[in-house]
């Protein structure tokens, strides 16, 4: 009677290839490449573009937020030769210059400027700042505050160089109280004759300082009002507001 031989080295040998074959699926090849989600992709990108706009250089001639432009205005009241803070082309046409300076309230501040001339090599203006015709008779903010007129070139600026007509001494005027009272007129007078000249020309006044006594006064801005201060009785400075 033959014995019969059971298989165990072929069995073996099949259960060894099936975990190999099993292994390799399972672990999959060293080469892959793992791919981001989109969702990740797209947060990268806004971060990036975020820190791009934050690198960028402000433009020059973006209005700051506090700016106000005031209309150019032809016949200002008792208009003053003033410097200009900044010149600047708009952002909006190269042919309309920004004139920025710092003035008083934008309701009561007129200003004109003027274009003196336009050649290939340069353009010169002039700004001239005074009251509007009602300010006298309306109430003011107390304060500065930037403010920019345009003016129209009538051309494109393209690059020349402004320059600005500057304040000399003999445009440097004292402020007119009336047509022909100025405020320093009443340096050196006493506080009596300084009150008899009010009651003669009608115009508001107070005294703000006597030697080293300084006075309570309203914050209001009235450009026709007259403030004084006193050294040994003697008015040492007069100033309009």
């Amino acid at each position: 009677m033959k014995r019969r031989t059971t298989p165990r080295i072929t069995t073996t040998l099949t259960s060894l290839l099936l975990t190999l074959a099993l292994l390799s699926a399972a672990c999959g090849s060293g080469d892959e490449t793992v791919s981001a989600s989109p969702a990740a992709t797209d947060s990268a990108n806004d971060d990036a573009a975020a820190d791009a706009a934050d690198d960028a250089p402000a433009q020059q001639n973006e209005a700051p937020v506090n700016e106000t432009e005031i209309a150019n205005t032809p016949e200002p009241v008792d208009p003053k030769l003033v410097a200009p803070t900044d010149v600047v082309p708009s952002p909006d046409s190269d042919s309309v210059l920004w004139v920025r300076f710092t003035g008083g309230d934008p309701n009561c501040t007129a200003a004109r400027v003027t274009v003196l001339r336009a050649t290939p090599d340069d353009v010169a203006i002039s700004l001239e700042v005074g009251i509007t015709e009602d300010a006298l008779v309306k109430s003011c903010l107390a304060g500065e505050f930037d403010l920019r007129v345009a003016v129209d070139l009538g051309e494109p600026l393209a690059g020349r160089p402004v320059n600005a007509e500057q304040p000399s001494g003999d445009d440097a005027e004292a402020p007119l109280i009336t047509p022909e009272l100025s405020t320093d007129d009443l340096v050196g007078l006493t506080e009596a004759e300084v009150a008899a000249l009010a009651d003669a020309n009608l115009f508001p006044w107070r005294v703000t300082r006597s030697d080293d006594e300084f006075f309570m006064v309203t914050e209001d801005f009235n450009p026709g009002r007259v403030n004084i201060e006193l050294e040994d009785g003697l008015v040492v400075l007069a100033t309009l507001g």
